[in-house]
C-alpha cells in the first residue's frame, strides 16, 4: 500500500478579515462565566462540608476533654461553680465556662469555637476567641457510674450548620459518640 503524505499548512487569514466577531467573544466570556459560577457553587459546598467535619471533630474532642475530667475528679463531670461560671454573657448567663474548666488539659481555644459560627468572623481573637459555640449540658455536674446510658454532654450551641429550616445540632455523648440531629 502506498504511502500518502499529506503536508498541513497554516491556513491565513482571508482577505474579507475572518476573525472572532465581537458577538462571539462575548458568548465565549458568558459561557466561561457561568462555568466558573457552577464551580464556585460546588466549591461553597465542599467548605460547608469541612467546616460541619472540623465542628463535629470539636464536640469530640470536648466530650472526650470532659471525660477525662470526670477520670481525673473520681467519676464526677464538673458542676457550675462560681470559679466556672461563664464569663460570656453574649450566651445565657450561668452557663458553664469550658475554657476554664478544661483549659487544664490543654484544651486548645480554637478547638471551642464552631468554624461556621458567624461571631469568628468579628473576633478580633481567633487564636483566644472570647465566646464558646458549645454548649455543656449537664450543668449540675454529677456521677458517671451512676448513669446507664449514654447522657449528652456537649453541643454545638448555635446550629451553625444547615439552611434555614433545616438545622443540624451536633451532640457529643459521655460514651464519646457523635449523633447529628436535623430538623
Amino acid at each position: 500500500m502506498p504511502m500518502v503524505r499529506r503536508s498541513f499548512q497554516s491556513r491565513a487569514p482571508r482577505a474579507n478579515g475572518e476573525g472572532l466577531t465581537l458577538v462571539e467573544v462575548l458568548l465565549v466570556v458568558a459561557i466561561l462565566g457561568m462555568l466558573a459560577a457552577l464551580g464556585i457553587r460546588g466549591l461553597e459546598a465542599y467548605k460547608d462540608r469541612a467546616r460541619m467535619v472540623k465542628c463535629i471533630s470539636n464536640v469530640r474532642a470536648l466530650a472526650n476533654g470532659l471525660n477525662i475530667y470526670a477520670t481525673d475528679h473520681e467519676g464526677q463531670l464538673p458542676a457550675l461553680t462560681e470559679d466556672n461560671l461563664s464569663v460570656d454573657f453574649s450566651q445565657s448567663s450561668g452557663a458553664l465556662d469550658l475554657r476554664l474548666v478544661l483549659g487544664q488539659y490543654d484544651m486548645a481555644f480554637w478547638s471551642m469555637t464552631c468554624p461556621s459560627d458567624p461571631r469568628r468572623l468579628k473576633d478580633p481573637r481567633p487564636e483566644n476567641p472570647t465566646y464558646l459555640s458549645y454548649l455543656y449540658l449537664l450543668q449540675t455536674g454529677g456521677d458517671l457510674g451512676k448513669f446507664d446510658q449514654p447522657i449528652q454532654l456537649v453541643r454545638e450551641a448555635g446550629y451553625h450548620h444547615g439552611r434555614v429550616q433545616h438545622w443540624k445540632a451536633i451532640t457529643g455523648y459521655s460514651d464519646s459518640h457523635i449523633e447529628i440531629d436535623a430538623w
